[in-house]
């Protein structure tokens, strides 16, 4: 499904390359979990995959098909719709000025999904409440929302999306052991539901750890052995 061979990223004046080599499958409905210390390249490899940072070398593929060429703007939307990449700071997910409602209708609005409003609010509530979150908060600005409600809210604003794969930078770092333990398990239903999107999970906790079919410890920008 995804796969990633060779993959090499520098950062313009940094000491050592941010990722040396990296190679990597997950396979359909799966989750990996890339394990490392603060500074070792998780958060670099998700946003390389997703499309977000050009690599030096390597090759990404989502189902056969390769990344497309960053000039090839249409082919790049297409590929964040089927691999997209939840951030580790979701307070940065949302325009703190703007309604759920509105960043919701926004987001399906840019892909083409539903007709109108209604039709795209109706997607919106059956995400959240898929995410264990009350439709009611869509009138309700980020602030208003917890940070585990943040959170899952910004899980379902990717859900609604129907994405392939799911690609997420410390999904539990900000949450208190429960919050992060009941996100865990609404991925792993998530996962593995008909058509649930893979996973692929950058973290150091046990319980992201615990859920996962693999664990590929990281250090220094390279993948060890798992």
């Amino acid at each position: 499904m995804l796969r990633a061979r060779g993959l090499t990223l520098r950062y313009p004046g940094a000491p050592r390359p941010a990722l040396r080599d990296v190679s990597l499958a997950v396979e359909a409905g799966g989750w990996i979990a890339v394990s490392g210390a603060s500074g070792c390249g998780k958060s670099s490899l998700l946003r390389l995959l997703a499309g977000l940072r050009e690599r030096d070398a390597g090759e990404v593929s989502l189902d056969g098909e390769a990344l497309p060429p960053a000039r090839d703007a249409a082919a790049r939307r297409a590929w964040h719709r089927r691999l997209l990449l939840l951030p580790q700071d979701t307070s940065r997910a949302f325009n703190p000025a703007r309604p759920l409602r509105a960043q919701f209708r926004a987001a399906l609005a840019l892909h083409g999904i539903g007709d109108g409003g209604a039709a795209r609010d109706d997607a919106a509530a059956e995400a959240l409440e898929r995410c264990g979150v009350p439709a009611a908060v869509l009138d309700r600005y980020p602030a208003a929302l917890s940070g585990g409600q943040r959170q899952r809210a910004a899980l379902a604003r990717l859900l609604c999306l129907s994405p392939r794969v799911l690609l997420l930078d410390e999904p539990t770092a900000a949450l208190d052991p429960a919050t992060a333990l009941e996100v865990c398990t609404l991925l792993d239903a998530i996962r593995r539901a008909p058509g649930g999107p893979a996973i692929l999970l950058a973290t150091h906790e046990r319980c992201a750890l615990w859920h996962a079919d693999r664990v590929l410890p990281m250090a220094d920008g390279v993948v060890l052995d798992d």
